[in-house]
């Protein structure tokens, strides 16, 4: 199968850990961070949070066999953590998606998408994680991410799930996967 452009990934409306998985078994989760940060102010001002209160944080890198294709980053409010979204402090290396895309009271909003340039707050992050050094080829080097929101139908408050696309992606076909 022939290697898919970033905009196919972009506008990809399901789980991009479905297609991940779809493509071979070499699929999996690396947590890099989780637990208590700042959000940055963008993310704040569209939560609807305090840019100086403390969010919960998620940052994992999906991979196909040995390469990292995505890098997720999620947060919601502390206060969510007692109620719609306990689970997530569990979830390790497992796949936020699944816990996401398998919740029928989960509702996700449109996607927003952006060009990361290199002085863009989450470009800084993922030029400090050992495992993207080599995938983003150069510090210089601009990718492009989209993020949304997602809602429990009962709840109001939501997580962000912002999900950075390395070049290494639009390189991918069925045979990445499955090593």
């Amino acid at each position: 199968m022939a290697a898919h452009s970033v905009n196919d990934w972009l506008l990809e409306p399901a789980s991009l850990t479905q297609r991940l998985i779809a493509l071979g078994q070499g699929f999996h989760v690396q947590q890099i961070f989780q637990g208590k940060r700042k959000a940055n102010f963008d993310e704040a001002n569209v939560l609807g949070i305090n840019p100086r209160d403390e969010v919960f944080l998620r940052e994992v890198l999906l991979f196909c066999g040995h390469q990292p294709v995505v890098f997720a980053h999620s947060i919601t409010a502390m206060a969510s953590l007692r109620h719609s979204w306990k689970s997530l402090q569990g979830l390790g290396n497992q796949s936020l998606g699944n816990m996401l895309f398998n919740n029928p009271k989960v509702r996700r909003t449109a996607f927003q998408f952006k060009k990361l340039n290199p002085h863009h707050p989450l470009m800084r992050r993922m030029n400090q994680i050992q495992e993207l050094r080599q995938p983003l080829d150069s510090p210089r080097q601009s990718v492009w991410a989209r993020r949304s929101q997602f809602f429990m139908q009962e709840q109001s408050s939501a997580i962000m799930v912002t999900e950075v696309f390395l070049p290494s992606l639009s390189k991918l076909d069925h045979k990445d996967c499955g090593q």
